[in-house]
């Protein structure tokens, strides 16, 4: 299993998948020390603390107490190298647009099952369904209202 050190966690809001966590990870890799390990009895390993084309990017939905628990796991990879091992299983690769152009990311699973059910949405109304109903219930960003709102 890959281990990574943290190197960034922010959130974001305005995204088509709403509040969000997006933590910024490069991986560790400990055998190209294994030579120093055997001579001195200690562990040695390699990793970038700052963002790279490698960095790997990992998109959960929101949670404080997520938030908090990674922070301390990013500590504890400083203070004690206790790096983080995510359960690969848990993500599925996806693409996010940045400013630098479109990455490569791996989203938490609940992204697929959190989408809008519009048969729920427009109550079972087969008139509704479809992109009216997906329209109706859209929410948009704070930065548009302005701009479609305020002629």
């Amino acid at each position: 299993m890959k281990k990574y050190v943290l190197i960034d966690i922010s959130e974001n809001e305005d995204g088509s998948d709403g509040h969000i966590i997006i933590v910024k990870a490069n991986e560790v890799t400990f055998n190209k020390f294994e030579h120093l390990s055997k001579m001195f009895g200690k562990k040695y390993y390699d990793y970038c603390i700052s963002e790279t084309p490698e960095t790997e990017y990992f998109l959960f939905p929101f949670s404080e107490e997520l938030v908090q628990d990674l922070i301390r796991k990013a500590k504890r990879a400083e203070e004690e190298a206790d790096f983080w091992e995510p359960d690969m299983g848990i993500f599925y690769d996806a693409n996010l647009l940045t400013e630098n152009g479109i990455r490569s990311v791996h989203k938490h699973k609940s992204f697929k099952t959190n989408k809008i059910n519009v048969d729920k949405v427009s109550n079972n109304s087969s008139e509704d369904n479809g992109i009216k109903g997906i329209v109706e219930y859209f929410k948009f960003s704070e930065s548009l209202n302005p701009v479609f709102f305020n002629p």
